[in-house]
C-alpha cells in the first residue's frame, strides 16, 4: 500500500478555494501500530479478535506474523518463504507469487489473507477453530419454561377443578471461559408446591484437546454404559469441535399427539425437556448428547387425556478416525436416588474409549468401578465402517454386582449396533441386545444399595430398536418406522411401534395441501392392556403459496374405544420477522366413560415468538369438561451492556447480544430485535461454526443510525457472545457550522461525535453544510480538518437556537 492523497485541483476547477482532504489522504505509516482484528484466510474466518501489528516496509504496509499466528494458519509454510527484516525478529511474509494478497479493513477491523490454493492445509469453510472463537463476556442468565394450566370437569354428576403450575429451566452466570449453571424443577398443583435443584454444574471446553470439561452435579457421559447421576468431574471429547467429522447419534423421540398437547420428557425422574407441539406426529431432536438407557415420555392432550411410553436411546456404532480418540471421562460420587440420604454409594470412576486403529476398524473399551468394590463393570468391543454395507459395532459388558447382601450378581451383555445410510433418501439403524441373568447396571447397583429388602429390580433381558426412514422425491412421500422391544428378567416385556406415511401436493388443486396417516401400538407390559391408535392428519392450504390453513385430523384408539375428529383452522403471520399464528377449531369424539354417547368441544390456540420470548395459550370448552393452559420459554441475560430477551436458550448454547442503541432494530431472517434496553438476543446459536447476522437497515428506528450492520463470529457452547453496532443515537439534522473567527470550515472536514467512540458521523461540504446525527440532551461534536486543527461545539436536543447558530470554537 504506497503512500496516497487526493488531488484539489478538480473543486479548485470549479471555484472552491476552501478545501482540506488531509482525512483522506496521508502517508504509508498512517497505520502503524496494534490493531484487534478477524483474519480471514481466502474468505475463511481462521482468527478472531486477534491482536495484530502492522508495520511500514519499504514503503508498503505489511503484517506482521508472529510465530503463534504463523503456527495457526492452515499454511503450507514449507512453500512459503519468510525474511526477518524487523529489528524484534517479526517475520514478514516474502514471496516472488503475486497471486498472494493481503488487505486490512480498518473500518470493518478486518485482515483478509488471499492464498493460491496449493499453499493451503485442508480447511473446513463450516467450521472455526481454536483462534477464531468467541468465548464472550461476563454475565447473569435465566432460561425458563412457565406453564400455567386450569383444569374443570365433570364426575359423577359433580365438577372438580385444578389448578397447575409448572416452571423448569435454568439460571446460571459466565466468567469468561467458565460457565456456571443450575437446574431447577417446581410444580405446583392446587394449593401444594414442591421446587427442587436438579443440577448444580460448571463447565468449559478445552481447544487444544476437543473437549469439555464439567464439573458438579452430573450425568455421567458415555458411549458404551447406561447414564447414572454423581457428583464430580466428566471429561468428554466432542466431535462438533473438529473440523469435517460426522456428528455423534442425536436422540430422537417420536410420537404421536390427537391435539395442542404438551410433551414432557424424563430420565430417571428428572425433566429432560418439555415442549408444546401441534395435532399430529412430533420428533424432537434437540437433546442433550451423551444421554443414554430409557426416556419416559408422557404427552398430556388438551382434553386432560395423557399418553405414557418408555424409549430406549441405543448409540449408533461408535467409529472413529484412523488415529484418532474418543473418550468419555467420569469420576465422582454417586449420587442416591430421589435425594435418599440414608445409603453410602461409594465413589465411581468410568472411562469409556475408542481408538481408530484403521480407516476400517475401530477398538472400543471401557471401564467402570465403584470406590467399595461392590460395582464393576468392564467393556471391550469393535467397530467397523462396512462402507456400501453401513457401520456396525458389536460390544461385550461383564458386571459384577455386591450391593445386595443376601446375593452377588455376576454377568454378561451383549450388544450389536448398526447403521446405514442408503443413498440420499434412507437411513436404518437399529441395536440388539441381550443380558445373562445376573447382568445388572449402575442404576441396579444404586436401587439395590438403597432397598436392601427387595431383590426386585429390573434387569433387562432383551432389548431391541430399530429406526428407518425413506423419502420419495418422485412422489414427493416419505415413510418412517421405529420398532421398540424390551424385556426383563422375571418382568412383563414391553413394545412400543410408530410407522407412518407422509404425502405432500406439489401440483394441481391441491398444490400444497398434504396428508400423512400414522399407526402407533403401545404394550406397556406392566398392565394386559395393549393400545393401537390410528390417525389421518389433512392440511390444505388456503390459497396459493397461503401461510393460513385448514386442518383435519382423525384418530381411534381401540383400548378406551374413542374415536375423535377435529377441524382447526390456523393462521399464520409475520410481522418484522416475529413469527405468530393463532387457530380455532372444533372437535367431536365419543366420550370415554364407554356410554356411547358423543360429545363436541370447540378449541383455540395463539403462538407467539417476539424479542421477549415465546408465549402460548391453549383453551378447550366441552360440555363436561373445560381446560386452558398458558406457557411462556424465555431468557433474560444480565450483562454490563443491559438487560437482553429473547425465546429460551436449551442445553448450554449460547447466545448472542446486538447492541443496537434503541428499541426496535431487528435483526434480518430472525425473530430477534433490540428490546427497551436496546439490546438484542439471538438464542440457541450453534458453537464452533462461522455465523453472519445482519441488521434490517431498510427498517431502523428513526432516532438510530447503525455503523456496523454485519457480524461475522464463531461462538463456544454456553458463551455469551457480545457485539455492537456502534450506534449514533437521537435526532438528525442539516445544520450550518462556522468558526469562531466567522468563517466556513474547509470543505472535507470531517465530523465527530464525542461520545467516547471518536464516531467520524459526517463530512463539512460547501459554506460549512454537514448533516448531524446522534442529538440528544447534550451533544458535543468535534470537527477535524488539517493534521492537528480541530474545535468543538455543542447541539441541545429540542433547542432550535443551537441548531441555527453553531459556533465551532
Amino acid at each position: 500500500m504506497k503512500a496516497f492523497e487526493f488531488d484539489e485541483k478538480m473543486f479548485a476547477d470549479l471555484g472552491e478555494t476552501n478545501i482540506d482532504l488531509s482525512q483522506f489522504s496521508g502517508p504509508t505509516n498512517q497505520y502503524n501500530g496494534l490493531y484487534y482484528a478477524d483474519i480471514y484466510v481466502n474468505d475463511t474466518l481462521t482468527h478472531q479478535n486477534q491482536r495484530i501489528e502492522l508495520a511500514t516496509i519499504d514503503q508498503e504496509i505489511s503484517f506482521c506474523f508472529t510465530q503463534n499466528i504463523l503456527d495457526e494458519l492452515p499454511l503450507k509454510q514449507r512453500d512459503l518463504k519468510f525474511s526477518n527484516t524487523r529489528k524484534d525478529n517479526c517475520p514478514i511474509l516474502t514471496t516472488d507469487d503475486p497471486d498472494i494478497k493481503i488487505n486490512f479493513s480498518g473500518q470493518n477491523n478486518e485482515l483478509h489473507l488471499a492464498f493460491p490454493h496449493k499453499y493451503i492445509e485442508n480447511i473446513d469453510t463450516s467450521w472455526a477453530p481454536v483462534s477464531a472463537r468467541d468465548h464472550g463476556i461476563a454475565g447473569i442468565i435465566f432460561d425458563y419454561s412457565l406453564i400455567s394450566s386450569h383444569d374443570r370437569r365433570k364426575r359423577y354428576g359433580a365438577y372438580t377443578s385444578n389448578k397447575n403450575l409448572s416452571s423448569y429451566g435454568t439460571v446460571g452466570a459466565n466468567f469468561g471461559r467458565f460457565r456456571v449453571r443450575a437446574d431447577y424443577q417446581y410444580s405446583r398443583k392446587d394449593s401444594e408446591g414442591h421446587f427442587e435443584w436438579d443440577k448444580i454444574y460448571a463447565f468449559t471446553d478445552i481447544g487444544s484437546l476437543n473437549s469439555k470439561l464439567y464439573v458438579g452435579e452430573l450425568y455421567t457421559k458415555s458411549n458404551l454404559f447406561d447414564t447414572f447421576r454423581f457428583k464430580g468431574i466428566s471429561l468428554f471429547s466432542d466431535e462438533q469441535m473438529k473440523p469435517s467429522y460426522l456428528r455423534g447419534y442425536a436422540p430422537e423421540i417420536t410420537g404421536l399427539a390427537n391435539s395442542n398437547a404438551i410433551v414432557t420428557l424424563r430420565q430417571y425422574g428428572s425433566v429432560i425437556r418439555t415442549i408444546q407441539v401441534p395435532p399430529g406426529p412430533f420428533s424432537i431432536t434437540d437433546l442433550p448428547s451423551g444421554f443414554s438407557g430409557p426416556v419416559d415420555v408422557t404427552v398430556e392432550e388438551d382434553n386432560g387425556q395423557t399418553q405414557r411410553y418408555q424409549v430406549d436411546i441405543a448409540n449408533v456404532p461408535f467409529l472413529t478416525r484412523k488415529g484418532d480418540i474418543r473418550y468419555a471421562a467420569n469420576i465422582g460420587k454417586i449420587s442416591p436416588l430421589n435425594n435418599n440420604k440414608n445409603s453410602d454409594y461409594g465413589n465411581a470412576l468410568s472411562f469409556d474409549s475408542s481408538i481408530g486403529l484403521t480407516n476400517t476398524f475401530s477398538l472400543l473399551e471401557g471401564i467402570m468401578l465403584t470406590s467399595n468394590g461392590k460395582y464393576q463393570s468392564y467393556n471391550l468391543g469393535l467397530g467397523m465402517n462396512l462402507g456400501l454395507f453401513g457401520a456396525l459395532s458389536f460390544d461385550i459388558t461383564h458386571a459384577k454386582n455386591s450391593a445386595y447382601e443376601k446375593e452377588s450378581f455376576h454377568g454378561e451383555r451383549y450388544r450389536i449396533n448398526y447403521s446405514k445410510r442408503f443413498f440420499r433418501y434412507s437411513t436404518l439403524s437399529l441395536s440388539a441386545v441381550h443380558s445373562t441373568d445376573g447382568y445388572t447396571t449402575m442404576q441396579n447397583y444404586i436401587y439395590l444399595k438403597q432397598n436392601q429388602t427387595t431383590r426386585n429390580i429390573n434387569r433387562e433381558k432383551n432389548r431391541f430398536t430399530l429406526s428407518l426412514s425413506q423419502n420419495i422425491p418422485s412422489i414427493s412421500s416419505s415413510i418412517s418406522l421405529s420398532i421398540s422391544k424390551n424385556s426383563y428378567w422375571g418382568k412383563n416385556s414391553s413394545e412400543y411401534y410408530n410407522a407412518s406415511f407422509n404425502k405432500h401436493f406439489r401440483t394441481g388443486y391441491l398444490d400444497g395441501s398434504s396428508i400423512t396417516f400414522s399407526y402407533s401400538r403401545n404394550d406397556a407390559g406392566y398392565t394386559q392392556d395393549k393400545e393401537n391408535r390410528f390417525a389421518l392428519y389433512v392440511t390444505i392450504p388456503l390459497g396459493k403459496n397461503s401461510r393460513n390453513r385448514v386442518h383435519y385430523n382423525s384418530s381411534y384408539s381401540d383400548l378406551t374405544r374413542q374415536q375423535s375428529h377435529d377441524v382447526t383452522y390456523y393462521n399464520y403471520y409475520n410481522k418484522n420477522n416475529f413469527s405468530d399464528y393463532f387457530t380455532v377449531g372444533t372437535r367431536a369424539y365419543r366420550r370415554p366413560d364407554y356410554s356411547g354417547g358423543n360429545e363436541y368441544s370447540l378449541n383455540a390456540s395463539i403462538d407467539n415468538t417476539s424479542r421477549y420470548g415465546r408465549v402460548y395459550a391453549t383453551a378447550e370448552y366441552a360440555k363436561d369438561n373445560q381446560r386452558a393452559t398458558l406457557g411462556l420459554d424465555s431468557s433474560i441475560t444480565i450483562t454490563q451492556h443491559g438487560i437482553a430477551t429473547n425465546p429460551r436458550v436449551y442445553n448450554d448454547s449460547a447466545r448472542i447480544i446486538i447492541d443496537g442503541g434503541v428499541s426496535g432494530v431487528h435483526i434480518e431472517n430472525s425473530s430477534a430485535a433490540t428490546n427497551i434496553f436496546g439490546l438484542a438476543g439471538i438464542h440457541n446459536v450453534s458453537a464452533y461454526y462461522p455465523l453472519t447476522y445482519k441488521i434490517d437497515n431498510d427498517n431502523l428506528p428513526s432516532e438510530v443510525e447503525i455503523q456496523n450492520s454485519v457480524f461475522k463470529l464463531a461462538v463456544s457452547d454456553g458463551a455469551i457472545a457480545y457485539r455492537s453496532t456502534n450506534p449514533v443515537t437521537g435526532g438528525k439534522a442539516i445544520v450550518k457550522i462556522m468558526l469562531a473567527n466567522g468563517n466556513y470550515p474547509p470543505f472535507g472536514s470531517m465530523v465527530y461525535h464525542n461520545d467516547n467512540f471518536e464516531r467520524e458521523i459526517s463530512m463539512v461540504s460547501e459554506e460549512g453544510m454537514a448533516y448531524l446525527s446522534g442529538i440528544n440532551k447534550q451533544a458535543r461534536y468535534q470537527l477535524k480538518w488539517g493534521k492537528e486543527e480541530s474545535c468543538q461545539f455543542t447541539i441541545k436536543q429540542n433547542d432550535p437556537e443551537s441548531l441555527n447558530n453553531i459556533i465551532c470554537q
